[in-house]
């Protein structure tokens, strides 16, 4: 009973014949193949052929008396010279004669080397700041050889030669002059050859000016800053517009002592800030970038506030948390008198910090002041808050918890844990990671974004995807998965510098493909590209759009969102207004919003509304007129 291997010849086939009995289980092949070739397929007459680094391995699965078998392997060898091959083939029956069962062949090759196309599967540094000398990166993938150029935006890079998977390259000033990113590929001569995938090289920018927290603006499409001490630049204790895609710090407006947290209110009329220095909440009206009024929050632990958020469809209506003892409460501000009330009383001891409203009848924390652990979710109503009641809020216990942003019905915890906040109680739906690594860090330190189905965090990439005293990467993690998808070095520890306890204050989204993080040194990082949105290295179809949600909008509505319908849109996809982009995101599968500010609606006129995916065409065009 055996199964012999009848030629392996040098057309570079090989046939199996089966003399034993009527069937044969588990008949398999093996096939030991040239380092100095690449197996470009491998076909069986039965079965299946799995090719790996190790070579060909073939399940051809039963075989009837006299019956063959034959498998087909094409191999395009990249150099000359004399090549061998063997092939083993074995069954689970016994088989006296093993000898009959393995072959080898010696092919000689001649011609020209051939070059293969090249893969990049990483670059190091991903991230250069801004401003940097000439840098040199190591690019690692397959397919190089000694002719292999790197090359910039399509550019040939002075590359050098360190082995079949590592290439090393400098990239020069003029091209690390500003924020800004470009594309790494290798590029292989002919015969053969060709150019590589394309890998994103993250210019980031870095601005210092003493800031104590940050937001996006979507309307004015500016980062708003409150900033504490100041710097020589900017004053201290003001609120400052930073215009991100150029780091540029607009007029800064005296606010009052200390101001930290910010909240903006939906229609991006309102910034609202917690004064430190002063125990008082303050209100700035962005649409005149001036300071509206202070009210000081008449409680006796007002100095622990520590968090605050806005209503969603009204400016005048937040809610504080006032610290452990104290819980949170809600307050409706008076723009007239220039005053404002606590609506009922404040929840009371250890009902939740980091709190969030995601609609305006919903008010989520986490219970960060004792060890329950605990997602709190509030209903919102006329009569606000009673003290120390548990019974006013739904408590969900959840693996991976912790300060949390909240996007859509989902929170994003600081250590990797996601969950439904819409079920009663929420219902965990994933922890990104891997199974025995989380990510641990503060309030700044998780970024969702659903519209491109993403989520950021800003990790020690030593530490296996967990929290670290200090920082070196952002990480993307995908939303359906909840495994890494792209990443972008910085170098943390030489801007900090002596600051070795600093940690993560903020981390927001800004425009189409921008990151900004804030650090407690005062740092602003901002990042912008691929690892944002990897949609601008692919080649898109266009968007198509059908409608708004309105054609005709009245001269001087002010801040207005539309909701756009249409079909084919791709994360990262632009809205623009007349040519300038508006802020974007993706609703769901056939609606966008974007954000019209108010200087759009000035003046009468129109404006034509276009939608570009990245990598694709524009869309065709809706005008909207303004009466």
């Amino acid at each position: 009973d055996h199964r012999d291997l009848h030629s392996f010849p040098t057309r570079r086939s090989s046939d199996l014949a089966n003399n034993g009995p009527s069937t044969a289980t588990s008949v398999a092949l093996t096939a030991q193949l040239p380092a100095t070739g690449v197996v470009v397929s491998a076909t069986p007459t039965a079965g299946s052929c799995n090719i790996s680094a190790a070579g060909v391995a073939c399940n051809l699965g039963s075989l009837a008396n006299l019956a063959t078998a034959k498998v087909t392997i094409v191999l395009l060898q990249t150099a000359s010279g004399s090549v061998n091959a063997s092939a083993q083939v074995s069954a689970s029956e016994t088989d006296p004669l093993l000898s009959n069962n393995q072959s080898s062949t010696t092919v000689a090759v001649t011609g020209a080397a051939y070059n293969l196309q090249p893969t990049v599967a990483s670059i190091s540094p991903s991230g250069i700041r801004a401003g940097a000398s000439d840098t040199v990166i190591t690019v690692t993938g397959t397919g190089f050889n000694a002719n292999s150029a790197v090359q910039l935006n399509g550019t040939p890079l002075g590359t050098s030669y360190e082995s079949a998977t590592t290439l090393t390259a400098t990239v020069p000033s003029a091209n690390l002059a500003t924020m800004n990113w470009a594309g790494i590929s290798v590029e292989n001569p002919p015969p053969g050859g060709g150019a590589s995938n394309t890998v994103p090289l993250t210019v980031y920018s870095v601005l210092t000016i003493g800031v104590n927290h940050i937001l996006y603006d979507p309307y004015s499409r500016n980062i708003m800053a409150s900033v504490g001490s100041g710097s020589s630049s900017v004053a201290g204790n003001s609120i400052a517009p930073i215009t991100p895609d150029t780091g540029t710090v607009g007029t800064a407006v005296n606010i009052g002592s200390q101001p930290t947290n910010l909240a903006l209110t939906s229609d991006g009329n309102i910034l609202y800030t917690i004064l430190a220095g002063s125990q008082s909440v303050a209100r700035f009206n962005m649409l005149s970038q001036k300071a509206d009024f202070t009210w000081p929050v008449p409680n006796t632990t007002a100095n622990q506030m520590r968090g605050i958020t806005t209503q969603p469809g009204n400016e005048n209506t937040i809610a504080l948390d006032l610290g452990s003892w104290a819980g949170n409460a809600i307050f409706d501000f008076d723009p007239v008198n220039k005053t404002a009330a606590m609506r009922g009383h404040a929840s009371g001891p250890y009902t939740g910090s980091c709190i969030v409203m995601p609609t305006a009848t919903d008010m989520l924390s986490f219970d960060t002041d004792t060890t329950g652990a605990t997602l709190d979710h509030y209903t919102v109503t006329a009569a606000g808050f009673t003290y120390y009641n548990y019974q006013q809020f739904v408590q969900s216990t959840l693996s991976h918890g912790g300060c949390f942003k909240a996007d859509g019905n989902k929170v994003f915890t600081v250590t990797g844990g996601v969950a439904d906040w819409t079920t009663n109680p929420a219902t965990q739906l994933g922890v990104f990671g891997t199974p025995n690594n989380s990510m641990w860090g503060y309030n700044g330190d998780v970024l969702p974004d659903g519209s491109l189905g993403r989520t950021f965090y800003v990790l020690n990439s030593a530490s296996a995807y967990s929290y670290s005293s200090t920082y070196d990467t952002v990480q993307a993690f995908d939303n359906n998965t909840y495994m890494p998808a792209s990443s972008v070095s910085i170098d943390f520890t030489t801007i900090e510098g002596a600051n070795s306890s600093y940690t993560l204050t903020d981390v927001i989204r800004w425009g189409q493909d921008g990151i900004a993080i804030l650090t407690s040194g005062g740092h602003i990082y901002l990042v912008r590209g691929p690892v944002v949105v990897p949609q601008l290295l692919n080649h898109n179809s266009p968007a198509t759009l059908t409608s708004s949600s309105a054609s005709t909008i009245a001269m001087g509505s002010g801040n207005t969102m539309l909701t756009l319908t249409g079909s084919n849109f791709v994360p990262g996809v632009a809205v623009t207004w007349n040519g300038s982009y508006r802020t974007t995101a993706i609703v769901n599968a056939t609606h966008l919003s974007v954000a019209i500010p108010e200087s759009d609606l000035a003046a009468t006129g129109s404006g034509k509304i276009v939608a570009t995916n990245p990598g694709a065409g524009d869309s065709n065009t809706l005008t909207i007129t303004v009466n």
